[in-house]
């Protein structure tokens, strides 16, 4: 059966629920990007690397996911929520357990670039999503109820 017959076997009410809850999910999925990670074999190294070694180089051509991983095991570690534990949703997308790095007690992390446009347009923007006047964070890596408090710089 085509989508449109489905739609017009609902009623207004079943369609403006449905239209609700795909709404609701759009919101959930921009809001937890990190639990839409699906690291591929390459990324998962560096990210397993990390169990053994402190520092690491992740070395790539343009727009192959270099900073959206960077991102990605930050939150993590931010969060606590690292694949296969209680944090990590069982719909996840990262496909594994963690095997890098695991931190046990909560972390403080500075993130750092060449300028502050550096910062704000890239890494801040991975992390916790475009925060321009009047917008909040929690539409990056950084899940939005895991953002407990900011405040923009001046």
């Amino acid at each position: 059966m085509e989508l449109d017959a489905i739609l017009d076997n609902l009623s207004d009410e079943e369609q403006i629920e449905l239209l609700e809850l795909l709404e609701e999910e759009e919101n959930y999925r921009n809001t937890h990007l990190l639990y839409e990670f699906t690291p591929y074999s390459k990324q998962r190294e560096f990210i397993d690397a990390g169990h053994d070694y402190p520092e690491r180089c992740f070395m790539a051509g343009n727009q192959l996911g270099k900073s959206f991983t960077g991102a990605a095991e930050v939150a993590f570690h931010l969060t606590g929520r690292y694949p296969g534990t209680k944090g990590y949703p069982a719909d996840g997308k990262y496909g594994g357990e963690w095997k890098g790095k695991r931190f046990y007690e909560p972390v403080v992390f500075w993130i750092g670039g060449e300028t502050n446009e550096t910062v704000t347009k890239t890494t801040q923007r991975i992390l916790c999503g475009r925060i321009e006047e009047n917008d909040e964070p929690g539409y990056g890596s950084i899940p939005k109820e895991d953002i407990i408090s900011w405040k923009k710089s001046p």
